[in-house]
């Protein structure tokens, strides 16, 4: 199974944001999605949820056309996880994790099953929120709040999770910790797309990367080879420390290049 944009195009303001632009995540898989700032990362990962009515080309899940715009059906089977959530509502951190429940049911509230409190109690857990449960949502850290919305976006038990920077704000245990949960998921079977900037992160956890630049997939294709010194230079301008430990491969970004040998 898979979910699939291809020749994804949307230009905002007479700028082009993503040209012709295709990734497939497949189930059972985590795909890391790279690129510099502005690269178009987030915009190509919201198209592929359905939540950019304005972008050209096709998406399919399952090899079955997608639907114009995210709907009920569709938020059961690809939940989305945004790079920022807002928590400022005066709700329960159980409470919002329980709305990842809300595509399966009518209401938000006051419809949860024994098996939803089950599920919602074990996303909990996976995202190391469960200490947090009855604390007000608006009261969190930034990092606290990252693994709540991660937290949230397991309860909807989806087939397909888009992940934008899961690990920002995160420190480096808890990154470990959400890359290795990210991980697991993959085993039990979900398709992840995954944005990141943390290159080792990437080589260790994924199972293949797209590197995006200027709205353009540039590369695509096993860890250690797409992220290799020269990819990295050209579309990020740095240099890197490339390596292998008896932990994994490192890429660690040790210097700026000049412009002129981009």
């Amino acid at each position: 199974m898979s979910l699939e944009a291809t020749a994804i195009n949307l230009a905002i303001g007479g700028r082009a944001i993503l040209i012709d632009a295709s990734v497939r995540v497949d189930t059972g898989r985590v795909i890391g999605l790279l690129g510099p700032n502005g690269a178009g990362k987030s915009t190509l990962l919201r198209s592929l949820a359905g939540l950019e009515p304005s972008v050209a080309g096709k998406r399919t899940l399952d090899g079955v056309t997608a639907p114009p715009r995210a709907n009920r059906e569709w938020a059961c089977r690809v939940a989305y996880l945004p790079q920022t959530g807002d928590l400022s509502w005066p709700v329960t951190v159980r409470e919002v994790v329980t709305l990842g429940r809300l595509p399966h049911h009518a209401g938000p509230w006051g419809s949860q099953s024994a098996q939803d409190r089950a599920i919602v109690d074990l996303a909990m857990k996976h995202a190391d929120v469960t200490l947090l449960a009855n604390r007000p949502a608006d009261a969190l850290s930034g990092g606290e709040r990252a693994r709540v919305m991660l937290a949230r976006a397991l309860a909807t038990e989806a087939d397909y999770l888009l992940a934008d920077e899961p690990i920002a704000g995160l420190d480096p245990g808890h990154q470990l910790q959400v890359m290795e949960l990210l991980r697991a998921r993959a085993g039990a079977g979900m398709g992840l797309l995954v944005v990141l900037h943390d290159l080792t992160l990437a080589c260790r956890y994924c199972d293949m990367v797209v590197l995006l630049q200027a709205g353009r997939v540039v590369a695509q294709g096993r860890p250690l080879e797409v992220l290799n010194p020269d990819n990295l230079a050209n579309v990020f301008g740095v240099r890197v420390l490339a390596a292998n430990t008896p932990d994994g491969p490192i890429r660690v970004p040790v210097a700026r290049l000049p412009e002129d040998v981009r």
